[in-house]
């Protein structure tokens, strides 16, 4: 039987299904599944009082990989997240890792809540039920706002603390919650509702998709040419046996992850900032678990080994632009995104304001951010001899 790559088979399978820019984010959701792999390795030798297979300033850190994805609505954030996760058509549901989709995600929903009635009343949050397993959210808003208050002092750093170290310890009325997760999270909001000035932003790797008119016709035809494909449940059992033999048998086995300083040269080049590395750095892990050869035995020990591909080196350039853009600006990066996706990076005044609606953005509001852009001299107006206003980039 010929080696599976997760990374390119999978992918080719889903784009059998005319499933359109699966090749641009699905290979996210992999890297962060195998990160949650390594994790529960990494926490179960920590369990055992064993040395863990990542050490990091004198500890063994949690290596999970959150991911969330900002589009607007309609465009696939929760339908990517279905394809990892649905028991029937994900290749993750159904496997040994428990998973969930969830529509909205609250404070009490995540952690547990006492449930406001005597010490037995005790209602088990989601990060507990699914301790060992995957969450998908599908409008993370409602969480996003306790966290997003950071800056204001008012943040409950328990949520920060699960999303970091796993711990959850809060004393409430009727009962105290004290316990360890693992559970990783795939999570999804819309541009407009975003935040990225909170504690928050570090927690998670961003994808990014603000389609243009252009890509949102691309969608389209993708749509029309998928009707009548049928999922192949058979091929399907092949990719969730083969993250089943990863998970049980390879990733059970590795002693020690190695390799992770040829990552360097791409952070220096780059200027990524130290606190942010390790988000690339457990992306990298992630990726590598789920590559063919990446595992190797030598002198008695088992190395995951990190090489950085092409293929690594491309994805993490694509991260780290996305995580760039929406850090600097995210309201403005909504605009110039439209724009670097049109085939001539300019569209007119008013179709642009139109056409920014779908992202929740009032014709006040993108007149607003364009002129902030102008005046920062990102984007320009060109008029013709009818004074129609024309956005062009820079």
């Amino acid at each position: 039987m010929s080696t599976i790559d997760l990374f390119t088979d999978y992918i080719d399978y889903l784009e059998s299904k005319e499933i359109a820019y699966a090749e641009t984010y699905i290979p996210y959701y992999l890297c962060s599944v195998g990160c949650h792999m390594l994790n529960i390795r990494q926490q179960r030798l920590k369990k055992r009082g064993e040395k863990g297979i990542y050490a990091e300033l004198g500890s063994y850190p949690n290596l999970r990989l959150n991911t969330m994805m900002v589009a607007p609505p309609g465009f696939s954030k929760t339908f990517f997240m279905e394809l990892m996760l649905d028991p029937d058509i994900g290749i993750i549901g159904g496997t040994t890792i428990p998973t969930k989709m969830v529509q909205n995600m609250t404070e009490a929903a995540f952690v547990g809540s006492d449930g406001g009635g005597d010490e037995d009343d005790y209602d088990m949050g989601l990060a507990e039920k699914y301790k060992d397993g995957i969450l998908g959210c599908e409008e993370f808003d409602s969480l996003a706002k306790v966290m997003q208050t950071d800056h204001s002092g008012n943040l409950d750093n328990m949520l920060l603390t699960a999303l970091d170290s796993g711990r959850v310890r809060k004393d409430m009325a009727h009962a105290n919650i004290n316990y360890d997760t693992n559970v990783s999270l795939f999570a999804a909001t819309q541009p407009m509702r975003m935040d990225l000035t909170s504690g928050f932003a570090r927690r998670f790797m961003f994808l990014k998709f603000y389609p243009s008119p252009e890509q949102i016709d691309e969608m389209r035809a993708s749509r029309r040419r998928g009707r009548g494909h049928d999922a192949d449940f058979d091929q399907l059992q092949t990719f969730k046996n083969e993250l089943g033999l990863k998970f049980s048998e390879k990733v059970a086995g590795i002693d020690q992850v190695r390799g992770v300083e040829k990552l360097d040269s791409i952070f220096d080049d780059v200027g990524v900032p130290h606190f942010e590395e390790k988000v690339y750095e457990r992306m990298a892990m992630g990726y590598s678990v789920l590559k063919a050869d990446s595992i190797v035995t030598e002198g008695g020990t088992t190395y995951l080994d990190i090489q950085p591909t092409r293929e690594l080196r491309h994805l993490l350039r694509q991260a780290m632009e996305w995580r760039d853009s929406l850090m600097q600006d995210v309201e403005g990066d909504q605009i110039l995104s439209v724009l670097r996706n049109t085939s001539q990076g300019s569209m007119e005044k008013e179709e642009l304001k139109k056409f920014l609606q779908m992202y929740s953005m009032t014709h006040a509001e993108a007149e607003h951010i364009l002129k902030r852009l102008r005046r920062n001299r990102m984007v320009e107006y060109n008029r013709d001899k009818n004074q129609t206003a024309t956005v062009h980039l820079t």
